[in-house]
């Protein structure tokens, strides 16, 4: 019997020893990194360009609060680190702050919410998008880190809340200076765009409309004229064009405007946009 014992004991020694060795050249797979994804929250706007990409507006002096939401963090959200280039030979561009009670609340955690914020520049000669990096650290043995950029610039102008690029139909009346007469009923759509090439004037708050006469110049039997629609976040809307078109009116949350323009020859349009 002492002998059956003796057997299984080593045969236990040898099975331990082999599962520790196994064990030892076959770790755990490492965890997947952070998933991120950031927004601006407070006093500034993230608008889509022409050729697909995103930034952010805001203005000069301006904080802008930052959310960084991770829902998915299965080695555990540790650190949030925010760094902003280009670097001090264009001066000062800006100051970034952490919101440290963020992240002390969502260490360890595989989901969470980390902050900090973005304060623009007062020199209002740095005319050039800004670049804030994002890493989120987490708390494995050999830590993974995700990042991810933001441009963002400054500007001295009315910006809104929301991004309202996009493709809007619309409804137009009023006077017609070519055949002296009223007229209603145009239908169309205009597209609401921030140019790429035009950086240092489109913006969220600024944007180039394909037709600022919304219908009129193309029923007149001429070219639409393309020109610029601002919107403020008090709710205003700025219609300029050639042939001195201007108008203004009001805007809502969800892109209804409504607007009256005139021209240097008489032309007059009160228009309803609703966007698509």
């Amino acid at each position: 019997m002492k002998r059956y014992i003796l057997i299984f004991a080593a045969l236990a020694v040898v099975f331990v020893g082999c599962v520790d060795e196994y064990t030892d050249a076959n770790p755990p797979l490492p965890f997947d990194a952070p998933a991120i994804f950031d927004r601006p929250v407070e006093n500034g706007v993230r608008a889509t360009r022409t050729n697909g990409t995103m930034r952010d507006y805001t203005n000069f002096g301006e904080t802008v609060r930052y959310r960084v939401n991770v829902p998915d963090a299965p080695g555990g959200i540790d650190s949030l680190i925010v760094t902003i280039s280009p670097d001090v030979f264009l001066g000062e561009i800006g100051t970034i702050t952490i919101d440290e009670a963020s992240v002390t609340a969502a260490r360890g955690q595989t989901s969470g919410e980390l902050f900090f914020e973005y304060t623009a520049t007062e020199d209002e000669t740095i005319n050039q998008f800004v670049t804030l990096t994002i890493e989120v650290k987490d708390q494995q043995e050999t830590p993974k880190v995700t990042s991810s950029t933001i441009m963002i610039r400054a500007y001295t102008a009315c910006l809104p809340d929301a991004d309202y690029t996009g493709t809007y139909s619309y409804t137009s009346s009023g006077f017609d200076s070519e055949t002296g007469e009223n007229y209603e009923g145009l239908e169309g759509t205009v597209n609401l765009t921030i140019s790429t090439a035009a950086a240092t004037t489109h913006h969220a708050g600024r944007m180039a409309c394909n037709d600022v006469s919304f219908g009129l110049y193309a029923f007149q039997g001429f070219n639409s004229p393309a020109g610029i629609i601002t919107l403020c976040d008090d709710g205003t809307v700025g219609v300029i064009g050639p042939n001195a078109i201007t108008g203004s009116g009001t805007y809502t949350a969800d892109g209804s405007m409504e607007f009256s323009w005139t021209n240097s020859f008489g032309d007059t349009g009160d228009v309803m946009l609703t966007k698509n």
